[in-house]
């Protein structure tokens, strides 16, 4: 995961809900094991879309995951 071509992928947490869109990974110089991942949180993302349309869309609902 968090490889090229990744970003805009979609990032769950382990309870199966989602968290962000993924956005970008840095490795460390010197380091070949540790990157740092930086996501997007969902929040943001879904309150982008309700300004960008300009009130076409009033509120945006995620399903709950799988099993709660």
């Amino acid at each position: 995961y968090a490889t090229r071509g990744d970003s805009g992928s979609v990032v769950w947490d382990k309870e199966g809900r989602l968290v962000g869109l993924f956005f970008t990974r840095q490795t460390p110089q010197g380091c070949s094991a540790n990157a740092l991942v930086y996501i997007t949180p969902i929040h943001d993302v879904l309150e982008d879309m309700i300004k960008f349309c300009k009130g076409a869309i009033k509120e945006i609902r995620l399903a709950p995951p799988p099993g709660s």
